[in-house]
């Protein structure tokens, strides 16, 4: 006696989905950041408003990258250099 088939017939409708590697990001389109310092239009970045500063920097004090906090490339440089001199004269902590 023959033996039947029981798996399905291959085709196009019984192949899997295409799998997406976990390195791929999805097409969806995220809303760009905008730069607070610029929306609340701030210009010069006072080294001695530590207030403000720290909104920048993580719970370990250090400065946050700019991909987390939307700042723009300029305004970041000019508020790592106002956190380094707050840190040098004590007014923000290291650690």
């Amino acid at each position: 006696m023959e033996e039947q088939n029981t798996r399905p017939a291959s085709g196009p409708s019984s192949s899997p989905a295409p799998r997406r590697n976990s390195n791929q990001r999805s097409r969806t389109s995220r809303r760009k950041k905008r730069c607070p310092l610029l929306e609340s239009k701030i210009d010069y970045i006072d080294y001695k408003d530590t207030r403000m500063l720290e909104r920048f920097l993580g719970d370990n004090k250090r400065i946050l990258p700019r991909r987390l906090t939307g700042v723009n490339t300029t305004m970041q440089r000019r508020l790592a250099t106002a956190i380094k001199r707050a840190k040098q004269i004590a007014l923000l902590p290291y650690v």
